[in-house]
């Protein structure tokens, strides 16, 4: 017993918690410890496997490992980087997800994998209650950066893969499929995939660095949807694309009950193609379009306001007879609901209205941002305002203005704007209005001296809720930093 105790502290001080391989444990006693002892031994800092560019030796001590009883009882997430996976180690895989009483995450980043290891695996994630009543389901999947020999296009692989899995996936718990770096995804079985995925119980979506364009979203459609992220950065999607995602999303949420975030970052979509998710921000939590094509110039269509918020008992009286008038809102009843018909408007049913917007890395037009401005409300609910590198400088007129009106903004970006002395001087107002509910505001890597940071620091004197301020990479030195003590 005290040899395993010292087994344990030596794990943990080496390796900070993480189970890798303890080289005080001869090789071939490793796997021979009782499950309870092992997690006597290891803890709970054992439930996660996590390995890096292992040896040909590791691997095999690994994979011994990961098909032993032992893992199967405790091992709860699984991630390999790095790592060859050939014919034999994918059968153990499968045999240690199948068996598998506790394992809910799953990971492979940048490995490979040899022959049809890769469908196997795959299809050794699904939970099937004939199979095993005692198995947990995959609630976490990630796939980054795969190699499958003899496949120049991965994407090809990856996606019927998932969709087989997809389509048999059991579990009522929430879902995240994160995949990056996939390449050659055909279009043609992207509709069947969101359709799959959509089936699933609150599903969070990371498509990252994964080539999809308009041609992929041209037919995609939700019968119903589940989703609570969506996320699909840094790919070639346009206008046609974006609207496409937009009136799916629009159709499939007339029975929606929790907000969504969307995050389409480092895509091609310009104001055109935001215009039709501004339509209906009200059902949304958190939307970003950083470093794409947009003016602004679509916050005209934005209704950031709730027109009223009545007490829930009328609101629900109001709920009961127009339901008796309308029992089914169906496809057509959401999209009218959402894009202006006469259905019940949602921001005043139970969303209230967009909590973050990201328009970061945009060329922001004078136009568009008098629009953005003009939209906000001292009643907004929209709390979090991103605008680093979004042409500020310019429109410092109307910044003045979001001031002025005392929007319920707690966290503001203006970081990279380029913003000097007499900008700061222009855009506060000294003092700001002492109910301000701004918590935190990020000014780094702009052109501030001594002069504007003094003046800031008087601006926001009177504001108690204030709690984080970033003056980072400006030309602020000694004496500036005294005016902020």
């Amino acid at each position: 017993y005290s040899s395993f105790k010292a087994a344990r502290k030596a794990l943990l001080d080496t390796h900070k918690g993480k189970l890798p391989l303890p080289k005080c444990l001869h090789k071939e006693h490793m796997f021979r410890i009782p499950s309870a002892l092992y997690h006597l031994l290891f803890g709970d800092e054992a439930k996660k496997c996590i390995y890096k560019n292992l040896s040909d030796e590791e691997q095999n001590l690994v994979f011994s490992f990961l098909g032993s009883e032992t893992a199967a009882k405790y091992v709860d997430a699984l991630s390999l980087s790095e790592t060859v996976i050939n014919a034999d180690n994918a059968k153990i895989l499968v045999r240690a997800l199948q068996g598998s009483q506790s394992m809910t995450s799953v990971a492979f980043h940048s490995c490979t994998f040899e022959n049809d290891s890769f469908g196997q695996i795959i299809d050794a994630l699904r939970h099937e209650e004939s199979k095993s009543a005692i198995r947990k389901s995959i609630l976490s999947l990630s796939i980054k950066s795969p190699t499958i020999r003899g496949r120049e296009k991965v994407g090809d692989c990856v996606i019927p893969a998932l969709n087989s899995y997809l389509s048999g996936y059991g579990s009522d718990k929430s879902y995240t499929l994160s995949l990056s770096n996939l390449d050659g995804i055909d279009a043609k079985i992207m509709p069947t995939f969101f359709e799959n995925l959509a089936k699933c119980k609150r599903v969070t979506l990371r498509m990252t660095n994964c080539g999809l364009t308009d041609k992929h979203m041209e037919k995609i459609g939700f019968s119903h949807y589940n989703f609570l992220k969506l996320d699909l950065e840094n790919n070639k999607i346009g206008n046609d694309g974006a609207k496409t995602i937009a009136i799916a999303l629009a159709l499939a949420l007339a029975n929606l009950k929790s907000k969504v975030s969307i995050n389409f970052n480092k895509n091609e979509i310009g104001d055109e193609g935001v215009e039709e998710f501004a339509k209906s921000f009200d059902i949304f939590d958190e939307f970003s379009i950083n470093d794409n094509k947009v003016t602004g110039a679509f916050t005209q269509h934005v209704k950031f306001v709730s027109e009223s918020v009545k007490p829930p008992e009328e609101e629900k009286k109001e709920d009961a007879e127009e339901n008796k008038e309308m029992p089914m809102l169906g496809l057509l009843g959401a999209h009218s609901a959402l894009f202006g018909g006469k259905s019940k408007d949602l921001s005043e049913d139970r969303l209230k209205g967009l909590r973050m917007l990201s328009l970061s890395n945009n060329r922001l037009s004078p136009e568009g941002f008098n629009a953005l401005v003009t939209s906000l409300d001292s009643h907004t609910r929209l709390n979090i305002l991103c605008l680093s590198d979004a042409n500020v400088k310019s429109n410092i007129a109307d910044m003045k203005k979001l001031f002025d009106k005392n929007i319920p903004i707690k966290t503001l970006d203006l970081s990279c704007n380029d913003l000097d002395d007499q900008d700061i001087m222009k855009m506060f107002p000294c003092p700001m209005n002492v109910n301000s509910p701004l918590e935190a505001i990020n000014l780094s890597m702009n052109a501030i001296e001594n002069k504007g940071c003094s003046f800031f620091v008087e601006a926001i004197d009177k504001l108690s809720k204030i709690a984080y301020i970033d003056l980072s990479y400006n030309l602020i030195n000694y004496m500036g930093c005294i005016a902020l003590l």
